[in-house]
């Protein structure tokens, strides 16, 4: 950097999947609360993006989907391919001319050298197979991916009781029905799905050989896998496929191991939608609404009811199968009275 940006912030984005995988934009400080986004008191001028080096190739021949960002290529390596992009306009009065004009000769500047080069740096090493996809033996150590905090305001979060894990996933997207108890949990939208299955364990098996079992069943291209402290309590693996595109996760969860999958075709807005539902994944949690009210031998969820004992049929009720308190608190008397006579379990805090 310049000395006109000497009073710079630099903000990294972990995106995942298998297009665009981070993004990091660098700000400058700026009085000018128009000109600021997600860091108050800062505008940025410029970013930095890597992009999985197979799927831009793939993109830069065909240009299908129109994907390719408007941006500058300022290097690659064997793995991904570096995109400078800057803002379009003008920047706020307080920035510095110099700083502007310092931007191209800053992105000339950026080195680009091979992760694999990087990790024997550290007496660690990373390995590739032929084809150029990562290996199992050596996994990169990865981040948890950030939620964007709108998605989960708008958005329906699930928790599985059985295996002990929560999702949230948008509100248009259909399911397959699942309950609190469910070991096949599958969410679909617009050409999306995600898919989360739990698969008995019957002999003791560490994570990286159930992980590995697993991923010789995907007919997909492996193209990157790293190991992730998701929560600071679960170790999960994360994988990347092409052709066709999807995401996949494994973790422990008791006498199960449990395979999260998402599928996207398209990189449009169900895109964003895939990658913030594996964001808000909370893998092996207590979870508190699974308690005594919730252990029961049968399985579980809001659902109508088709007769009653007594031969007349009930009043069909319309809730999300997920938090039943914040539903609770926006819903009618009526819907309320409807939920708890047709066998739903109200929050703690109901009174009859």
């Amino acid at each position: 950097f310049t000395p006109a940006w000497k009073n710079y912030r630099a903000e990294k984005q972990t995106l995942g999947g298998d297009f665009e995988v981070l993004r990091t934009c660098f700000f400058l400080p700026t009085k000018y609360k128009e000109y600021t986004g997600e860091l108050p008191e800062y505008t940025s001028p410029f970013c930095i993006s890597a992009y999985v080096a197979d799927s831009w190739d793939e993109e830069q021949k065909s240009n299908s989907s129109g994907l390719l960002p408007m941006g500058e290529v300022v290097g690659r390596n064997s793995l991904y391919v570096f995109v400078y992009s800057h803002f379009n306009g003008n920047m706020p009065p307080d920035v510095p001319q110099q700083a502007v004009l310092d931007m191209q000769k800053i992105a000339e500047g950026i080195e680009i050298f091979e992760p694999s080069a990087a990790y024997a740096s550290q007496g660690e090493s990373l390995s590739y197979g032929d084809s150029g996809n990562a290996s199992f033996s050596n996994p990169t150590e990865g981040s948890r991916p950030i939620v964007d905090p709108d998605f989960q305001m708008a958005g329906i979060y699930y928790w599985n009781c059985k295996h002990r894990y929560t999702l949230t996933y948008p509100a248009a997207w259909g399911n397959n029905g699942m309950t609190y108890n469910s070991n096949v949990v599958i969410l679909k939208g617009n050409q999306a799905q995600v898919w989360a299955e739990a698969v008995p364990i019957t002999v003791a098996t560490a994570l990286q050989d159930f992980a590995q079992s697993r991923a010789a069943k995907i007919e997909s291209n492996l193209a990157w896998l790293e190991t992730v402290n998701w929560n600071g309590e679960a170790t999960v693996f994360r994988a990347s496929y092409t052709n066709p595109d999807s995401t996949a996760l494994w973790w422990l969860a008791g006498d199960y191991g449990m395979e999260l999958r998402a599928f996207g075709p398209g990189y449009n807005n169900e895109y964003t939608n895939i990658q913030n539902t594996i964001a808000t994944l909370d893998p092996n949690i207590n979870i508190a609404q699974c308690g005594a009210s919730l252990s029961r031998t049968s399985d579980y969820a809001p659902q109508p009811v088709k007769k009653s004992t007594e031969g007349t049929k009930k009043k069909t009720c319309s809730f999300p199968n997920g938090d039943v308190e914040y539903w609770w608190d926006s819903a009618s008397p009526s819907e309320r009275d409807c939920f708890v006579q047709n066998g739903g379990i109200p929050p703690s805090s109901y009174e009859p």
